[in-house]
């Protein structure tokens, strides 16, 4: 759920890389002026927000940036940042965002922090792979969170280390006579989790705004226990991984597959959600829930002429209350869909993103800065 969760504020988090690069502000231009002298160059940059998505509507909103450019014998070359982040989305879903991402100078180490409070009407349709169109609800949480992690740098590619999340989420409104109304499903009055876990990421890629080559593995842990003050008990493993080929004159061929897997007693916030605009394109994120999750999407990029490209997309995904469930064809979801691209930085290749996907019976509309994945 954390990752999820963030991720609302990592859609306009992402800004914060177009704001830096479009602004001409780069480390080689940054990153080394006086560092002789122990100094190292800060800025502070305010933006404005905007994105879409069928959960959100349009979104509006302003962001501002703080980052320190590293020293010149920095082991990692990557600024130190504090972002902040407030929006109002056309569906009254509020959100405040604040977060802090480290480097130590020496061992290259990583300590990054992200904390949200928001209200954020959403859709509930039950638990399962199979829930009706007919079950449709509305229900309204506010919510505090924060995920912190800690990671070593066990080479140029590899991090590991420890995270800890917490997240106490406080029903302010569900669906007269609804599902979450009748009080049966866990999370349907609100929540306090604390969870402790790893995260293990293995990064081989050539860019992380616009990856040509190269793969990431991303894994991570968590645990909460009422030992450390979860409400409720339970386990969740969270793999993504990525991989890339360049074909030929910037033609890119994507491949995107994760697997969320739940065990214990799961609130329904935190089970696996299939749909957004990352993964499942095309679904409404968390039209189909259960307590395992896996999906599978590809992505051809290609370009047009002057600075637009092109995207052809498709994926694959079901939801499953246990692992064999998830590798049946039965209830197996698809979508598919186009894409256009306007490239905004060429040096970096950072991209307006419009997309428009089909689930076979809906057609979804999305647009943002970066690619889904």
């Amino acid at each position: 759920m954390w990752r999820e969760t963030l991720r609302k504020a990592h859609v306009c988090i992402l800004l914060f890389a177009l704001l830096f690069l479009i602004s001409g502000i780069s480390l080689a231009e940054s990153g080394t002026e006086g560092s002789d002298h122990g100094k190292r160059q800060r800025r502070l940059i305010p933006f404005p927000v905007v994105f879409y998505s069928p959960e959100t509507g349009l979104g509006l909103g302003a962001a501002a940036l703080y980052f320190v450019a590293p020293m010149a014998d920095a082991v990692v070359q990557a600024p130190d940042t504090i972002n902040a982040i407030a929006f109002y989305t056309t569906k009254n879903q509020i959100l405040l965002a604040l977060s802090m991402n480290k480097y130590f100078m020496r061992s290259g180490n990583n300590l990054s922090v992200q904390a949200v409070g928001m209200k954020f009407p959403d859709k509930f349709w039950g638990i399962g792979p199979d829930t009706p169109d007919s079950a449709e609800e509305d229900f309204t949480p506010g919510e505090l969170a924060f995920i912190i992690g800690y990671q070593w740098r066990l080479s140029p590619s590899i991090y590991l280390g420890p995270e800890y999340g917490f997240s106490n989420i406080v029903m302010k409104e569900v669906e007269e006579g609804g599902l979450l109304d009748e009080g049966s499903i866990t999370g349907s009055d609100g929540t306090l989790v604390s969870a402790l876990g790893a995260r293990f990421t293995l990064d081989k890629r050539d860019s992380s705004f616009y990856s040509r080559r190269g793969y990431l593995v991303d894994v991570g842990f968590l645990a909460a226990s009422h030992l450390i003050g979860s409400r409720e008990d339970f386990v969740q493993m969270d793999l993504d991984y990525r991989h890339f080929f360049s074909l030929f004159e910037s033609h890119v061929l994507a491949f995107q597959y994760i697997l969320q897997l739940r065990t214990g007693t799961v609130p329904f916030q935190f089970l696996p959600k299939l749909g957004g605009q990352y993964m499942m394109r095309g679904y409404y994120e968390g039209r189909y829930r259960d307590m395992n999750y896996t999906a599978l999407q590809s992505e051809y990029r290609f370009p047009l002429f002057w600075r637009l490209g092109g995207a052809v997309f498709g994926s694959i995904g079901k939801v499953g209350p246990d692992i064999p469930t998830l590798y049946s064809f039965v209830d197996l979801r698809a979508t598919a869909g186009v894409g256009l691209r306007i490239l905004l930085d060429e040096e970096n290749h950072v991209n307006f993103r419009i997309d428009l996907a089909y689930n076979g019976r809906e057609t979804a509309f999305y647009f943002n800065v970066l690619e889904s994945f």
